[in-house]
């Protein structure tokens, strides 16, 4: 395997793990944790992943409203499709 290609599946990995995050954060708030950590953990460059991370680490309560950009989404989304 290519460091290119290791270091796109990482980006690939944490939308995925942000996504998931994103939507089970008023639901299962202990996965949310973990997996905006893990996010993170992959691409500590995603903005939208360390806010997320510190938000659900402040409390929780905070992330009702805040909503991702529309690309953020998108690439979450699209990372999960196999190509």
């Amino acid at each position: 395997v290519k460091p290119a290609e290791v270091e796109a599946n990482k980006q690939t990995l944490s939308y995925a793990y942000f996504a998931v995050a994103f939507f089970d954060k008023d639901s299962d708030l202990a996965k949310a944790k973990e997996y905006a950590a893990k996010s993170v953990q992959l691409n500590p460059n995603y903005e939208d992943a360390v806010k997320l991370n510190t938000q659900l680490n402040a409390g929780g309560a905070s992330t009702s409203g805040t909503m991702p950009s529309t690309d953020t989404i998108k690439k979450a989304m699209d990372s999960t499709v196999a190509k």
